[in-house]
This record gives C-alpha cells, sequence and structure tokens, in this order.
C-alpha cells in the first residue's frame, strides 16, 4: 500500500496487507491529527515524514522505517524493529519498542529523542546492529530497559527514572542519569560504558 501524498483527517486509519509493505511518504496528520494509526504487517512499513495521531500501532512484527518525528496524545507501540531514516524524537505517554532500534547506516548514525509521559520501554537492543548518534529519554515517565544494550557514538542521557529488567550494557560518550535507578521484576546487571562523563544523579 502506497500513500504518495499527504494524509490528514480526525478518524481511525487501520492499513492491513499481510506480508505487503505500507509506505506513507508524506506528513501524517500535519493538517488534522489521525485518531488511531494502526498497520497490521509482516512487511515493512516506511514513514517518510512526520506523524501526528491519537496513537499508533505497529504490529505482527514488520521493520519500520522513521523518516520524521511521531507525536501521538495516546501510546505508541512497535512490534518489530524500528530503523532510523532521519533524527526523531518520538512523544507519547507508553511508548514500547518490541524488537531491534538501528540507524539505517553506519555512515548515517541517528539521534533518537523519546519523550514518553508514561513508560518508555526497550526490549529489544538499541544501536546493537547500527549505533544510534545519541539517545535521549525525557518525557518525565519512566524507562525500561529490557534489551541486551544500547550502543550510541555520542552522548545518552536519561532524565526519567531507569528500570532495569535485564542485564544491559550501555555503551556511548558522556552518559548521564538524572533520577533513580533501580532493578525491575526480574532485575538485571546494568554495566556503563562511557568514555566520556558518567553522571548519577539519583539513587541506585
Amino acid at each position: 500500500v502506497l500513500f504518495s501524498g499527504t494524509v490528514n483527517g480526525t478518524k481511525n486509519l487501520t492499513i492491513s496487507t499481510g506480508s505487503g509493505n505500507v509506505t506513507l511518504t508524506g506528513a501524517v496528520g500535519g493538517t488534522l491529527r489521525l485518531a488511531t494509526l494502526s498497520i497490521v504487517s509482516t512487511g515493512a512499513t516506511t514513514f517518510g515524514s512526520s506523524v501526528k495521531a491519537a496513537s499508533l500501532s505497529a504490529s505482527n512484527s514488520g521493520t519500520v522505517f522513521v523518516g520524521g518525528n511521531i507525536d501521538t496524545t495516546g501510546t505508541q507501540g512497535y512490534n518489530g524493529s524500528l530503523v532510523l531514516n532521519a533524527d526523531a524524537t518520538l512523544i507519547g505517554t507508553n511508548i514500547s519498542f518490541g524488537q531491534m532500534i538501528d540507524s539505517d547506516a553506519a555512515l548515517t548514525k541517528r539521534a533518537l529523542t523519546v519523550s514518553g509521559s508514561g513508560a518508555t520501554t526497550f526490549a529489544g537492543a538499541v544501536g546493537g546492529t547500527t549505533a544510534l548518534a545519541s539517545l535521549t529519554v525525557n518525557g518525565g515517565g519512566t524507562a525500561l530497559l529490557n534489551g541486551s544494550g544500547v550502543t550510541t557514538s555520542g552522548a545518552q542521557s536519561y532524565a526519567d527514572v531507569v528500570t532495569v529488567g535485564a542485564s544491559t550494557i550501555l555503551t556511548g560518550t558522556d552518559i548521564s542519569f538524572d533520577q533513580t535507578i533501580d532493578g525491575g521484576v526480574t532485575a538485571g546487571a546494568l554495566t556503563v560504558t562511557g568514555s566520556g562523563v558518567t553522571t548519577f544523579t539519583g539513587a541506585i
């Protein structure tokens, strides 16, 4: 399914393609924010520009390529891998990543900012295949590190409370934690490898 222009409206939009790809080239909800945007596909989903909706669900484990900012008033859920084709800021309440998050290429490392006012859940490795330029988690909620690690060529900033639910290795330059760090229900070890300044502001 290909949308070569913009997509606007205040209603729900569900796109179900089985194993087919979904491509939205233009801005989604740029003029009128969509209600629920649901994409059900085991193929690739490509957002070529920004997205605004009440909520976003990308299910069935297809890879999602992000080419702009994604702004929801509610939840965002990505069951498959996420690949950044551009620097991106994701804004919402609960934001969950079911698998890996990577930059599109080693020569074009991307910066990711996640501003979730609820729980931001990383279930897979971040930058494990292709490192991100930086990662910022700053929505005022809780960051759940349930994957194997986060790798950036630059800084990592965790302004939210951090919960470590699996053994995690953070690799970057300056790495900062502004709030507390706690173990989850199945707590894991946290290893921080920063080539610059590593800052712990809250209790561990």
